[in-house]
């Protein structure tokens, strides 16, 4: 059984072929009809009906002729496709891709959060994608591509991207026909398309709480990964804020405190403040509502990525994520610190005590004693 493509190239031939012998055929029914006109002009009613006849016949094998050429044209045209790829909490679904030289690959968001589509080598950028929005790029160079969210992945192939691999092979025969998946890979190059970003739709409400979107099961004491963005802070006591010891920051952007769940998650937020790109020292974060003695509370740190300066998460603002791990910290809020009074050493004994009193009363009373024998004696004298 020949391949598609070269059923194509056959067909295209064969069509080519009938093409020429139509024309040759067009040839002598124009000189037909070029002697049935000069019989017309004789008065001929003969040749009317030879006039009549030739037209007919020119017809039919021009009609061919022209769908034919018509259809070998449709048979030799690529047929490009497009294939979709999810950008989820926090991966790209599938995962990998395959896809031919001049087809299209959509990125839509799908997750709770903003994600960008990047390409690996920095060719090109999708830019902020909010929820439900798309981006298209054409891939016009076989290899194999990575493509990662700048926000939580990297262009080495960790946390959230996928991979596309593109192949040289033409596309089906025809365009109803789905092209056959691809299943060699070729050496990637650079892509060189210029991409076209399709105008995001309307930014869907989130339903979702904090809890839902990290996606991440964290344990005690936080995740401290080795990349340069971190964390740092201490249990505390419980108060109106917290002190955050040291954030290092890759680029400017928010610590946000949330609340613990009951199942030792981060969960709603309490309070947020600015960090700038670097280190920053001894971060306090205003909370509200002021969580109780005993409770647990996560200082993550989140990116500024919609309006900068101003905070918007959920929305784009969203944690850092390496390798998967939410740059975070769990600490405990112990007792609360005295707000007033000095509980530490007593004050010294002013000479008021229960014992001191006794002893003037009992002299006051020896006092009014003597002083009653006196008149006594005076008056007996």
């Amino acid at each position: 059984m020949k391949p598609p493509a070269a059923v194509g190239s056959y067909m295209v031939k064969r069509l080519h072929r009938r093409a020429m012998a139509i024309e040759r055929w067009a040839g002598n029914a124009i000189e037909s009809i070029n002697a049935t006109v000069q019989i017309k002009k004789e008065g001929s009613m003969k040749g009317l009906v030879r006039v009549f006849a030739a037209a007919m016949l020119l017809a039919m094998v021009i009609a061919p002729s022209v769908g034919g050429r018509a259809m070998a044209s449709k048979l030799a045209m690529p047929t490009a496709k497009t294939v979709t790829v999810e950008l989820q909490d926090f991966k790209f679904v599938p995962a990998t891709v395959n896809a031919n030289v001049g087809d299209i690959v959509t990125f839509v968001n799908k997750g709770a959060t903003a994600h960008t589509a990047t390409a690996g080598d920095g060719s090109w950028d999708s830019g902020n994608l909010d929820v439900n929005a798309t981006f298209n790029h054409t891939f016009t160079t076989a290899g194999s591509f990575i493509v990662y969210c700048k926000y939580h992945g990297s262009a080495q192939g960790s946390g959230m991207f996928g991979t596309v691999v593109v192949a040289q092979g033409a596309p089906a025969a025809t365009a109803t026909s789905p092209a056959a998946q691809p299943t060699a890979t070729t050496a990637g190059a650079a892509p060189t398309a210029t991409t076209a970003t399709a105008a995001p739709t309307a930014t869907a409400a989130m339903a979702v709480t904090p809890t839902a979107m990290m996606g991440t099961t964290p344990t005690a004491g936080g995740f401290m990964t080795g990349a340069a963005d971190s964390v740092t802070a201490d249990d505390q006591p419980a108060g109106s804020s917290i002190t955050v010891k040291a954030v290092h920051a890759n680029e400017n952007g928010w610590i946000t405190v949330h609340a613990n769940t009951a199942d030792n998650k981060p969960g709603a937020q309490l309070g947020h403040t600015a960090v700038k790109e670097g280190d920053n020292f001894n971060v306090v974060v205003q909370l509200s509502p002021v969580p109780a003695a005993g409770d647990k509370v996560w200082p993550m740190l989140h990116i500024d990525a919609g309006v900068i300066g101003t905070y918007e998460f959920p929305g784009p603002d969203a944690p850092v994520i390496i390798n998967g791990n939410i740059i975070m910290k769990q600490i405990t809020l112990t007792g609360a610190a005295p707000t007033g009074g000095n509980t530490g050493t007593p004050l010294p004994n002013t000479g008021n005590s229960a014992a001191d009193l006794w002893l003037v009363v009992a002299m006051l009373g020896l006092l009014l004693i003597a002083s009653g024998a006196f008149v006594l004696r005076r008056r007996n004298a």
